[in-house]
């Protein structure tokens, strides 16, 4: 018997999502960052910023622990198709596309 694949769980989680760091970038998709600390500044892919791992990981029981994750996900995907121009699908809304379009196929 062939064993499924697993997707991979999210590692690296936001807090301060990746969505709204975007507003922020230069010519070159980078932030200028500065370390309080230690005063030195730099430029970074927002990818590598704001986040820790397992960060928004949720234990308790029946629950799963990605649950959170796996909304701020959508809700990064969704911010970006509405930053594209395009309609995001509504929440009960199967995914694949316009709801027009699936009740009237061509």
């Amino acid at each position: 018997m062939a064993k499924e694949a697993k997707a991979a769980e999210p590692k690296r989680h936001h807090y301060v999502p990746r969505f709204y760091l975007k507003r922020f970038v230069g010519e070159k998709e980078q932030l200028f960052t500065v370390n309080r600390p230690t005063g030195k500044s730099f430029r970074v892919n927002p990818t590598n910023v704001a986040g820790e791992n397992y960060f928004n990981t949720i234990e308790g029981e029946g629950m799963d622990p990605n649950e959170l994750e796996k909304a701020l996900a959508e809700l990064h995907q969704r911010s970006e198709i509405a930053r594209q121009g395009r309609r995001p699908r509504a929440l009960d809304e199967p995914h694949g596309g316009d709801r027009a379009a699936q009740s009237h196929p061509a």
